[in-house]
């Protein structure tokens, strides 16, 4: 079977977009030898492993007509049987199947927090071309019934497949946690969260509620923020110093993922209050490397930790100090959820993804034309 793919996404592979891909080709041509892949983009990409059954090719133009003219033209050239699309929209015409990934519905289930321009591209695009696919991929069930609700596709078409957890992920040993918080320059103990700082993520919240532990427990800990600042107008910094926290908050940015491994095992415990999430990643980034949890108990997010984590209500922030303070006092309430959650990410393999994935292509190829299941 020939499959196209839809690759821009791995030009920038610190992105979700970018790191999905990149971990399903890690495992495509071992799994399915008998298909080929290729990999189109508008610019050079890097490939996880070059094998007889991955190629590349670039395609020069326009976003808007790379997707919709230029990709459609070339499948019907190269005889193409399928079209992959890891993100969201698909060409409105296309003469392959369709596979997309719809990773959350954040623009149309919280508008708020979005832009006009993204809000009319999902109430348009990505809305019919999740009623042309010839299969959807959600990343979990709460995403799944986020699809349902606002597209009102067949819920025949929309596949679940989990995302998995990469196996640099994993507790390091003394030797190398001693080095790593040199080099760092990090005191210990430290509180830790992981991922882009923008307001669906609760980060002011998070602020609001160390402060509160700060002042109330008395506690030596520090609160350590990584992920890319989307927040505008110093909105971060003016936070830390209207809490006067800015002697216990430090923030990294984005940080190699060498070093995020590092922050993962040198963190006394790990905070995630997301108030959505259409799957919830660093949750099991941070139970691989053996750091007890807190997270929020909404949209994917308690489907993701299971019960393996703290879930706290990501509107509350004193339930949310309170279940710090229970972590950072009860060492064997740490100690039980390091070990639920080590067992509980073993369970979301990204080869058991890409094995799925590869299932879904084999059934939607086999349809008797293009045309949405109705």
């Amino acid at each position: 079977m020939q499959i196209a793919i839809d690759a821009r996404d791995l030009a920038n592979v610190t992105t979700g977009v970018g790191r999905y891909l990149l971990n399903l080709l890690q495992h495509f041509p071992g799994l399915r030898p008998e298909f080929v892949f290729t990999l189109y983009s508008d610019r050079p990409i890097s490939v996880p492993q070059r094998a007889a059954t991955l190629r590349t090719r670039i395609l020069t133009g326009h976003p808007w007509l790379w997707k919709q003219v230029l990709m459609p033209i070339e499948q019907k050239r190269a005889h193409m049987d399928l079209f992959f699309v890891p993100s969201y929209s698909t060409p409105v015409c296309n003469p392959a199947h369709t596979v997309v990934t719809i990773h959350d519905m954040i623009y149309t289930r919280h508008p708020q927090w979005t832009t006009r321009l993204e809000r009319w591209r999902f109430a348009t695009i990505v809305r019919y071309s999740a009623r042309f696919a010839s299969r959807i991929i959600a990343v979990s069930e709460a995403t799944r019934k986020d699809i349902l609700a606002l597209t009102g596709v067949s819920p025949r078409k929309v596949k679940v497949i989990y995302e998995g957890v990469d196996p640099i992920f994993r507790e390091l040993p003394a030797p190398e946690l001693s080095a790593a918080g040199a080099r760092l320059g990090l005191a210990l103990p430290f509180v830790l969260y992981v991922g882009s700082l923008h307001h669906r993520r609760n980060v002011r919240r998070l602020l609001q509620a160390f402060a509160h532990l700060k002042q109330a427990e008395r506690i030596p800990h520090r609160l350590v923020l990584c992920g890319l600042n989307l927040f505008e107008h110093h909105e971060l910094e003016q936070w830390v110093a209207e809490l006067q926290l800015a002697e216990h908050v430090k923030y990294f940015g984005y940080v190699p993922d060498e070093d995020l491994v590092a922050l993962y095992n040198l963190a006394e415990l790990f905070v995630y209050p997301s108030m959505y999430e259409g799957f919830g990643l660093p949750v099991l980034e941070a139970m691989a490397c053996g750091t007890p949890v807190i997270t929020g108990n909404s949209s994917s997010l308690p489907e993701v930790a299971g019960d393996a984590a703290l879930l706290v209500d990501p509107h509350d922030t004193l339930a949310l100090s309170r279940a710090m303070a229970s972590l950072i006092r009860e060492a064997s309430l740490r100690q039980e959820l390091r070990e639920r959650g080590q067992a509980h990410c073993r369970k979301f393999s990204w080869r058991t993804a890409a094995a799925e994935t590869l299932d879904l292509f084999a059934e939607a190829a086999t349809q008797p034309s293009c045309a949405p299941i109705s």
